[in-house]
């Protein structure tokens, strides 16, 4: 179980890849809730709740800015309870700039800020099963594409 009361910054942040296994994660944080720079995020379940100023789920790395296009920074969730919600102007429940992977979970994202959207991402967002209830602000999800392989994702 991990607890973080009151983060300055980052609450979890990784440069690699952060990868949960059950267990609870529970969040508050100032800047990004869980954050990967160099990688990606896997949720195999578990209780995962985030409550952040800024994204919630972020795996950042931009390849552009950065140089190197070999690293592709994802997130595949496979289980668990996740909530997250996020109060910045442009800050998203979930977002990374290739692939967004749902296989698995009930998953509940509230975004406050004028330009927030539920899931961001320039890549994909593959929906294979789970429940995802999205209340976003902006755009309950932005991607590059979609593949819905199920009715997992409900906009409010």
């Amino acid at each position: 179980n991990i607890f973080v009361l009151e983060a300055m910054r980052d609450g979890l942040k990784s440069n690699d890849w952060i990868i949960i296994d059950n267990g609870r994660v529970s969040i508050n944080a100032k800047d990004d809730g869980i954050q990967s720079d160099k990688g990606h995020i896997i949720i195999n379940g578990g209780t995962v709740e985030v409550t952040s100023f800024d994204e919630g789920i972020y795996a950042s790395y931009d390849p552009l800015l950065e140089g190197d296009n070999t690293i592709k920074p994802y997130i595949i969730i496979n289980g668990g309870d996740i909530t997250i919600t996020t109060t910045a102007e442009s800050a998203h429940g979930i977002r990374t700039g290739d692939d967004i992977t749902i296989n698995g979970g009930n998953i509940s994202i509230i975004t406050n800020g004028l330009k927030s959207d539920g899931m961001k991402t320039e890549g994909k967002i593959t929906l294979n099963g789970g429940t995802a209830n999205i209340k976003a602000f902006a755009k309950c999800m932005d991607y590059g594409t979609l593949i819905d392989n199920g009715n997992v994702v409900t906009c409010h």
